[in-house]
């Protein structure tokens, strides 16, 4: 099965730290496609796809996906693209998912009858009571290279 996730930001390493794990631990094969992955200027995340290095690449793996999951869905992807039309999601087969973020404060739309969706259970879950609590993913992997347990060590 192939996972597209669709995000706008970075939104702190969320989006290409699930698509890792599920590539490194699951069948499934996943990819990130961020159409702004200099949002927070010199504060970066890894990535995989930018949208606008590769749209010919990125509009192929869109329309080939079984899933695209959308994170953070208050841009429309349908009409901020930079001038692409991204026309072809409303009319794949793939099953979409909704993941938010943060408060519905933070966002420019909110749809809060999208289903399915998940929200980041930190304290915007009690914004979308539909949507399925669903933590950020830390690969421990991760945790052992960068994070010190010892509290008079800092990596």
């Amino acid at each position: 099965m192939k996972i597209i996730h669709l995000t706008s930001t970075p939104l702190a390493g969320a989006p290409i730290r699930l698509s890792n794990a599920l590539n490194k631990y699951t069948e499934l094969k996943s990819r990130v496609i961020n159409f702004n992955p200099y949002a927070y200027g010199a504060r970066t995340f890894p990535e995989d796809l930018c949208f606008h290095q590769n749209p010919a690449l990125c509009l192929d793996l869109i329309s080939e996906a079984d899933v695209i999951h959308f994170h953070h869905p208050y841009m429309d992807f349908f009409t901020e693209s930079g001038g692409y039309n991204l026309d072809k999601i409303k009319s794949t087969s793939a099953k979409c998912i909704y993941h938010y973020h943060s408060s519905p404060v933070n966002l420019k739309k909110v749809a809060d009858t999208v289903k399915p969706s998940l929200v980041v259970a930190h304290c915007a879950e009690r914004y979308f009571p539909h949507a399925r609590l669903m933590p950020n993913v830390v690969d421990t992997d991760f945790l052992e290279q960068n994070v010190s347990l010892d509290c008079n060590t800092v990596k």
